[in-house]
């Protein structure tokens, strides 16, 4: 896949990028446990059950890292669900990821 249809889909998934914005919707519980994890160099996995608030709490540390003085453009949000992003393209995709262009912007 080529960089440009990477980037115009993770444009969909991180419009924060644009606004500066993003919706928090219903504060979530696990939200003060994520927040601490925040300064630690490790990537944050949420995995479970649909509509379990997986999506929300994602939105919810987004808006947390803002709202810290955080650049949009340092924050990469992806959706592994996105048929695009399946095995046969993701390997592809890594070395994309790792020099994330996101910081140009």
């Amino acid at each position: 896949m080529d960089n440009g249809k990477l980037l115009e889909i993770l444009n969909s998934y991180n419009r924060f990028w644009a606004t500066g914005r993003i919706d928090t919707g219903i504060p979530r519980d696990l939200l003060v446990s994520c927040i601490r994890q925040l300064d630690k160099k490790e990537v944050i996995l949420f995995k479970g059950v649909r509509r379990s608030g997986k999506s929300t709490l994602m939105a919810q540390m987004i808006g947390a890292l803002l709202e810290s003085g955080r650049k949009p453009a340092q924050i990469l949000r992806i959706n592994l669900e996105e048929p695009l992003f399946a095995a046969e393209y993701a390997s592809g995709s890594i070395p994309f990821f790792m020099r994330f262009p996101g910081k140009e912007r």
